[in-house]
């Protein structure tokens, strides 16, 4: 391994020494007092479960576990000081770290590493990097999980403790943003939420909480089977799919629930294409998807069921429903992009609710589907309701790609800027 790295800051010579953890740090595990003396509970000593280190600056909001100081004294338990780098050494975030930045003790799944003299930010950034040599470490059966030997036996190359601490600042600087991007995503997605509950008649309402400017009628109510008519679907499985090219496309339910957003454009890449060795009939052709035409994931593995997505941009490629689906085609003209707003409501998709049966998997018919009611305003308020959840969701995607980015970015310094 070269004592060199590949991105470098200004007047260091980057120049790296080797060094062995137990003598850099002051190395030990957390414990976990008796859950059956109650009096070692709900004390003001923070106690941080191997959960809360997911390669973050652990939060002390996020702490909700707390003990006494006698649950500390008759226990494995010790304190780690601030200002101390963390390592979950079992479990499902085994490998992963965490920056300690206030008192606190953890419990047995927890190594605590307090530095004599080096950068304890910078040992947390160094741990993400080198996740993968430190998980090679890894011993025991169906429980695989690190042990204090193997922490103390690690071995790095570390920079001046000066540039330590410069490339640690720079690194929280990416931090900081990316969570301040991933705040405002969420923040985003609920505002997102709220308006989808506020912007479409509750109860018995005929008109919505919130509306634009100038609309004041009420709106219309049809039952669902009076205004849509059925499209059949195929029952193509995945194997029957692919992604790299064909003549005709398939909507899978599995992609309705997971992947689709309220609409779909077949001419995306996340839409398969059915393989060419399927034979499609010519009488199917009926039941080619057209823009504005709907469709529901009919089976989940809970109430997710009845999810929807609206068909657009359709004029290129013959696209389908398929497994577990029920798609429709409107009787009469909607804006396009509104139902697919309209049917994710909690207002629409709660109608369905009653009407779903199954234990293993949750599903419900057509019939129940057409027994809904359908809450639409006319056309004008319909496209302005449309135009803004299309500014959300941009918005949303917008948020979404400069997250992916600034990982992107975080990854590539750590790679760069460790050895």
């Amino acid at each position: 391994m070269s004592n060199e790295i590949s991105l470098k800051l200004k007047s260091y010579n980057n120049v790296l020494s080797k060094k062995i953890m137990k003598d850099v740090c002051n190395i030990f595990a957390g414990g976990t007092p008796s859950t059956e003396n109650k009096s070692y509970w709900n004390g003001h000593i923070n106690w941080i479960p191997s959960g809360l280190v997911q390669d973050c600056v652990i939060d002390e909001k996020n702490v909700k576990t707390k003990i006494t100081n006698k649950g500390l004294l008759n226990s494995s338990a010790k304190m780690i000081k601030p200002d101390s780098a963390l390592l979950a050494i079992t479990g499902a975030t085994c490998g992963k770290s965490g920056y300690l930045p206030f008192s606190a003790c953890a419990n047995q799944s927890v190594m605590a590493f307090e530095p004599y003299t080096y950068s304890a930010k910078y040992i947390y950034y160094l741990f993400q990097k080198n996740k993968n040599k430190i998980l090679k470490f890894q011993a025991g059966g169906a429980q695989a999980g690190l042990n204090k030997e193997s922490c103390e036996n690690l071995t790095f190359l570390f920079h001046e403790e000066t540039e330590q601490k410069q490339i640690a600042e720079f690194l929280s600087n990416v931090d900081s943003l990316l969570e301040e991007k991933k705040k405002e995503l969420e923040k985003t997605k609920q505002f997102k939420q709220t308006m989808l509950s506020k912007m479409f008649p509750l109860g018995n309402s005929k008109v919505p909480e919130i509306r634009f400017n100038g609309f004041n009628d009420n709106w219309n109510e049809e039952i669902y089977g009076n205004i849509f008519e059925k499209i059949n679907n195929n029952s193509y499985s995945r194997d029957l799919l692919n992604y790299k090219s064909g003549t005709s496309k398939s909507i899978h339910y599995g992609d309705i629930l997971i992947k689709f957003g309220f609409t779909v454009d077949v001419n995306h890449k996340q839409v398969p294409f059915i393989n060419q060795e399927v034979k499609i009939s010519t009488s199917d052709k009926v039941n080619i998807l057209k823009s504005g035409d709907v469709v529901f994931a009919d089976t989940a593995e809970d109430t997710t069921a009845g999810k929807a997505i609206e068909i657009i941009n359709n004029n290129n490629t013959p696209t389908f429903a398929g497994l577990h689906t029920f798609a429709s085609r409107p009787l009469k003209y909607f804006e396009i992009g509104f139902l697919g707003i309209c049917f994710n409501t909690s207002q629409f998709h709660d109608q369905l609710i009653p009407f779903m049966q199954g234990t293993k998997v949750t599903g419900f018919n057509y019939d129940s589907l057409c027994k809904t009611l359908v809450r639409y305003p006319n056309n004008k308020e319909q496209k302005k309701i449309v135009e803004f959840f299309e500014t959300l969701n941009k918005n949303i995607n917008n948020l979404e790609n400069e997250i992916v980015n600034l990982e992107h970015l975080k990854s590539t310094l750590l790679n760069k800027m460790f050895a």
